[in-house]
């Protein structure tokens, strides 16, 4: 590497690539004509669909599950880029990162006389190049008192106080909750769900506590929690309801029971988000406590038989 830039002539890829949708089809089809083909099927097997959004009725398009899942996990340079001779290099001298790391991202801050940069809200005193990011701005609030050459990175997920020399060291930690399964390389507190999104506000030993919110036109799918019962509180909009055999309407403070067991679906028809505020209770409150049997983003996660059905029904 280092002989590379003390001989001048060569240039760096920063992976940003320029040309039309035509020519990529093109040249994908000539150099890597499989996964082309898988393509075009996966293409030609998802839809379009219509969904509220902000009162207004807009047209979405949904890739199919199945075909999208069969396709390579290939980088455009492996895949193409170092086949195709249609191909040329372009110099250029411009500010560009890839904002890899949380020491990149502070580059891009203004600091202070101090030598501090900070995104959100956070009071520092006697502190010097220090980089604090709060993503819970404007709520919680971050102090910093006589500290140096830190970085303070405050999300609803996890909390990062780090040694500036320590930064590279941060994958090793994701690593470390990886290998012991930790909820916090799993799941994130704020989630986005094709139906909307939901957030845990609070946790402990057998409960759970969510904000769920639904957009107009959405429903959660048809499912059933073999470990955990459900209550559900209606904050804004009405919401549709089915609870086993019974389907209903709750308006804001109202709210029903879901028992172990209870196959149950929420559902918003009207032109305004819904919300709802849930709290699980269980021996059990893991995300994949999910049996599915009707979905509208087909994410069933398998066929249920009416024997595995009248038994799953019986749980108590």
């Amino acid at each position: 590497m280092l002989a590379f830039i003390e001989q001048g002539n060569y240039l760096w890829n920063s992976g940003i690539f320029c040309f039309t949708a035509n020519t990529l089809l093109y040249t994908l089809k000539k150099y890597n004509l499989e996964f082309y083909k898988k393509i075009l099927y996966c293409w030609k097997t998802s839809e379009n669909y219509l969904s509220f959004f902000q009162n207004n009725l807009e047209k979405k398009f949904r890739f199919d599950q199945k075909s999208f899942l069969k396709l390579d996990n290939i980088s455009i340079d492996y895949a193409l880029m170092e086949k195709a001779k249609n191909m040329v290099v372009i110099p250029a001298d411009f500010g560009w990162s890839d904002i890899g790391s949380w020491d990149s991202l502070s580059k891009l801050i203004k600091s202070d006389n101090n030598g501090n940069r900070v995104l959100g809200n956070a009071i520092l005193r006697n502190t010097t190049d220090t980089t604090v990011y709060n993503q819970n701005s404007p709520g919680r609030l971050i102090t910093v008192l006589g500290v140096k050459n830190l970085t303070i990175v405050d999300t609803s997920d996890a909390l990062l106080i780090c040694e500036q020399s320590q930064l590279q060291q941060v994958k090793q930690l994701v690593d470390e909750l990886k290998k012991f399964g930790h909820d916090a390389y799993r799941y994130h507190q704020s989630v986005n769900r094709p139906w909307g999104h939901y957030t845990v506000l609070d946790q402990g030993q057998n409960y759970k506590l969510k904000r769920i919110v639904v957009h107009p036109g959405a429903s959660l799918s048809l499912q059933l929690h073999q470990y955990r019962s459900e209550y559900w509180v209606v904050v804004k909009g009405i919401a549709t309801v089915q609870n086993n055999q019974k389907t209903f309407l709750l308006k804001p403070q109202e709210s029903t029971f879901i028992p172990i067991g209870s196959k149950h679906c929420l559902s918003n028809f009207e032109l305004n988000d819904l919300i709802v505020i849930e709290l699980q209770i269980g021996n059990y409150l893991g995300e994949d406590d999910i049996i599915r049997f009707k979905d509208n983003y087909d994410r069933v996660n398998k066929d249920i038989t009416l024997a595995e059905e009248t038994k799953l029904l019986t749980i108590k």
